[in-house]
């Protein structure tokens, strides 16, 4: 027996929406009810399923210091808050062990979407 949750309405951020996963998930999500900002590098397919969707979209790179922040924040200003992240996004290295190890490579890759949780910027304008 599968168990539900309802999301008819509700406020989700999904990232990597402009790729074949997070296209998929978002349109479950739209399926479902929920109410979608989606985020993603490719801005000509975040358009297209944006406007197959009825979503606001946020172009952005999550490799990108500070992007996560800038799409979260766009998603609260124009959803009116958020109630869930999905992310889909997918970050790939191709470098040396060693390199991924270094803490520059570390924070380019820290999404910092989590902040979103409990104390983030975010969270305080009505997350």
């Amino acid at each position: 027996m599968a168990v539900g949750v309802n999301l008819s309405g509700a406020r989700i951020l999904v990232t990597g929406a402009s790729g074949a996963f997070g296209g998929r998930i978002a349109r479950k999500l739209c399926d479902d009810g929920s109410r979608l900002c989606v985020s993603g590098r490719n801005g000509e397919r975040l358009r297209a399923i944006a406007a197959e969707l009825d979503a606001s979209s946020m172009p952005g790179d999550l490799r990108e210091v500070g992007a996560a922040m800038d799409i979260v924040d766009a998603a609260v200003e124009r959803l009116g808050g958020l109630d869930g992240v999905v992310h889909a996004a997918g970050v790939v290295a191709l470098a040396a062990r060693s390199m991924l190890w270094r803490k520059h490579d570390r924070a380019h890759r820290d999404l910092r979407v989590s902040r979103c949780g409990s104390s983030g910027p975010a969270c305080r304008r009505g997350c």
